[in-house]
């Protein structure tokens, strides 16, 4: 079984790599790639016991950027080397997680964001001023804000190339309870770029929210 995922990654690897670049077989190639990889299960979690608190937010952030290498880089795998899937977990575990894991500390550190606010969920409310009164929900208040949407900061932010995925429906949907398998299963979208997506988002727009839930 092990041999022929392998002979199957590295056949799509042959085929991205012999097609034009931005071409549309090369894109074909890449994303039967790359679903393959993520229905293979075989990416590997490095660090596991020594990371805590935003261990799943580094690691969807890290597989993101090891998709876009992939994509954008999949010519410097060479299958003389050794089998695909090595390849990969080399460069996720020496590269892309450390990576990843530096970033996300470097934005506790700067931003000083607490780490729950950064498990990046946003009923945690933690976006919001403690002193924060209102009549109405939190909930109600978060729900109004998002959908009035003034600025048209939140839906014009979106997936690449994916306008239909943008952050305001997607805080929508958490807010109401949708899973991420859920809403990865109706955008086609997998779970980490979703997830990454919008763990950004929080915290590019984390100001916002402060701002707009401050007391005078």
């Amino acid at each position: 079984m092990k041999n022929k995922l392998d002979e199957h990654l590295k056949q799509l690897s042959k085929e991205a790599q012999q097609s034009s670049p931005k071409s549309r077989e090369r894109q074909i190639a890449l994303n039967k790639l790359l679903n393959l990889i993520i229905k293979s299960g075989k990416i590997i979690y490095p660090y596991r016991n020594q990371s805590k608190g935003l261990y799943e937010e580094i690691y969807a952030e890290a597989l993101q950027n090891l998709f876009v290498f992939i994509c954008t880089r999949i010519e410097d795998y060479n299958p003389e080397r050794g089998d695909f899937l090595t390849w990969v977990n080399f460069l996720f575990q020496r590269r892309f997680f450390p990576e990843a894991a530096s970033y996300y500390m470097q934005i506790t550190s700067t931003n000083k964001l607490n780490r729950r606010c950064l498990s990046l969920d946003i009923e945690d409310y933690e976006l919001i001023p403690s002193n924060y009164q209102s009549s109405n929900s939190l909930y109600d208040e978060l729900m109004d804000y998002l959908k009035e949407d003034n600025e048209y900061i939140f839906r014009n932010t979106y997936l690449a190339k994916r306008p239909s995925v943008n952050f305001q429906k997607l805080a929508i949907k958490r807010l109401s309870g949708a899973s991420w398998q859920e809403i990865a299963e109706e955008y086609k979208v997998p779970v980490p770029t979703l997830s990454s997506f919008y763990q950004r988002c929080l915290t590019k727009f984390a100001p916002k929210f402060k701002e707009y839930f401050s007391v005078d």
